[in-house]
Parts: C-alpha cells; structure tokens; sequence
C-alpha cells in the first residue's frame, strides 16, 4: 500500500523534471529567423533586445524600454568599448527572485561553421556576467532566462550569427536558429537515417 502512496508524488516529481533533460526520443522544434536589433540610442526604431524563446515569431525583437516588453527579453544590443556587443540581461539588472539571470552567450566560437554548431556548449562557457561583442561572420550560442514549461521552468538555446553589422548606424542583423524543445540544448533538425 506504501508504493500506491508515494507514486503520485513520484509522478508528479518527474512532470516537474521533465524539462530538466533532453528527451532525444523527440525530434527538435528548429525555428529560424533573421532579426534586426538597434541600440536604444539609434533612433532608427528598431528592437533593442532579444527575446530567444520568441525566435520565429513576429517578437523575438523586443523593446525593453516599454511596459509590455519588460523582462521578456534576454540580451540587448549595446555599444561596449566602441563596438556592438550583445549583453546578457542580469548585467543591465533584470532578475529572478534569486537576484539571478540565466540569459547569457558564448564568446565566438572558433573552428565552426554556423551549420557545423548542433548543440550548445557546456554551461561554463556561457557568458552571464559581461557584454560579448560581436564579430561579423562568427558564431555565438546563446541561453534565455528561465521561462515556464510545462509544470517546471527551463532556458531555451539559439545559434546566433551577424551577418550585417553598422556601427556608424548602431544597428546589427542576425541569422538566428533556435530550438523550441525547453531544454533541448539542439541545435539543428534530426536527420533521416
């Protein structure tokens, strides 16, 4: 009688880890997208900041600086030491209830192609604490802050390229492909074997 009492709470454990892990028995939700982003000061009206569980959508470029966008965003475009970088979302203090921020980005990843990038790294090569800026061509992959799924919470992770960047205009154009599995730390299509 003891098992029958614990396995609901055992179950319910396991709905609330479910997004904790990669189930690879489930393809990958790739979304690909190309977004343009602004620094606030450009004037150009353009997003300033990127929302990366909205890759896809007609709001993956978000306007931190109006209501309806607060905190719904994970890295914004500004100019750091005379060059566009991408910073992640707790450096310019927008937290959890821990005084944390998951959003973060890798340094340039060297030796790949933007194909070549299928998964994101390990989690200690992801930049939480500091602007990354940005190369034209280079590969980034990022992490967005912890968004509700399912019963639990969990990040989502995109691969990031520039392909235009306009320092005199403050402006930078990304290719962008995110995977919409929370978790699911994939980055391209299963392939057909």
């Amino acid at each position: 009688m003891r098992s029958i009492t614990y396995l609901p709470a055992f179950l319910f454990a396991a709905l609330l880890g479910a997004c904790e892990e990669t189930d690879y028995n489930i393809d990958p939700l790739i979304a690909t997208d190309t977004v343009e982003l602004a620094v606030p000061t450009s004037n150009t009206g353009l997003p300033s900041a990127l929302d990366i569980p909205a890759v896809g959508t007609a709001v993956a470029g978000r306007y931190p600086e109006r209501a309806q966008d607060a905190e719904a965003w994970d890295l914004a475009l500004r100019v750091v030491n005379g060059q566009l970088a991408l910073v992640p979302a707790g450096q310019i203090g927008i937290v959890d209830a821990a005084g944390r921020s998951r959003a973060a980005i890798t340094e340039a990843i060297t030796g790949k192609t933007f194909e070549a990038v299928r998964e994101a790294p390990r989690r200690s090569e992801f930049v939480t604490d500091r602007a990354v800026p940005l190369q034209l061509g280079a590969v980034y992959v990022a992490r967005s802050r912890l968004v509700g799924c399912g019963y639990s919470a969990s990040e989502y992770y995109a691969k990031l390229q520039p392909v235009e960047i306009d320092l005199a205009r403050q402006r930078v154009r990304l290719n962008i492909v995110m995977n919409g599995r929370c978790g699911d730390q994939r980055l391209v299509e299963v392939e057909d074997d």
